[in-house]
């Protein structure tokens, strides 16, 4: 017979939990889009993934024994602290709401695990929040293109305005001053240049330019009127003087001539 063994193969050694670890992060590390996180117990960060570092502004040398909590959500922090600590892990995908350096949120879609003496998170965008994110920063973008070419057109529109408010205030201002001064025109005789002031009384040009600076017009002073009336009157006389005078005179060339021709018919 041959020898029979009673005892069964000896089991496989189960694999190292440390080789098996850094074989995951060698798979997901150089993936951009999936981030990769170890935790400690007591919540802080034990090793991280390039796109991690890079998602949250710091290198990843400076992120080992940082606490996770600095780069969650208030809410989320806790929920991470919890399970580090030992509370139950979601068996499903969870979102984590993570922020960044410049503390601007962003969400991944994560699953998290416990090996051993640490909490693992694996997490990538959501495509759903990322298509919608895209979505939105489009409307916004469109928006305010919408809202650049508005704003241009209307800042066209109140410069022609303020052209136009600039124009009608200079006709307004020149109109002013035409008529304010029409007020200030100054009646002044253009025989002797006397001017007339203030009620009736008439004066000198001088004098009155002493104590006033206004706009001249031009008329008569009542005596030189009637010198000029009264020069009219006598030139139109002597015209008509003039005029029946050479009326006179034809009538007197034209009998003499009439009386010469029936004096020669006789002859």
């Amino acid at each position: 017979m041959n020898a029979h063994n009673d005892h069964p193969p000896a089991a496989s050694d189960p694999a190292d939990p440390h080789r098996e670890r850094s074989a995951l992060l060698e798979q997901v590390q150089h993936f951009a889009t999936i981030e990769y996180i170890e935790i400690d117990e007591d919540g802080s960060l034990l090793r991280t993934n390039a796109s991690f570092a890079r998602h949250v502004g710091f290198p990843a040398a400076d992120l080992q024994g940082r606490s996770i909590a600095e780069f969650l959500t208030e809410a989320d922090a806790d929920r991470i602290r919890g399970w580090a600590a030992g509370n139950t892990t979601p068996s499903d995908r969870c979102m984590l709401n993570f922020v960044d350096r410049s503390n601007q949120p962003y969400t991944l879609q994560c699953i998290v695990q416990r090996r051993s003496d640490r909490l693992v998170v694996i997490g990538e965008p959501d495509s759903q929040t990322l298509h919608e994110a895209t979505a939105h920063v489009l409307q916004i973008n469109n928006e305010f293109a919408t809202l650049t070419r508005e704003i241009a057109r209307k800042s066209r529109e109140l410069e022609q305005v303020n052209g136009e408010l600039e124009r009608t205030l200079a006709d307004l201002k020149t109109s002013y001053w035409h008529l304010q001064k029409i007020q200030e025109v100054l009646p002044v005789c253009m025989s002797c240049g006397q001017v007339k002031g203030d009620g009736s009384r008439w004066e000198p040009v001088i004098e009155y330019l002493k104590t006033n600076d206004i706009f001249l017009s031009h008329g008569y002073c009542p005596p030189c009127f009637d010198r000029l009336m009264t020069a009219m009157d006598h030139e139109e006389d002597s015209a008509r003087s003039r005029a029946q005078g050479s009326d006179d005179a034809q009538s007197s060339r034209e009998s003499r001539t009439s009386s010469a021709a029936r004096s020669n018919g006789e002859a």
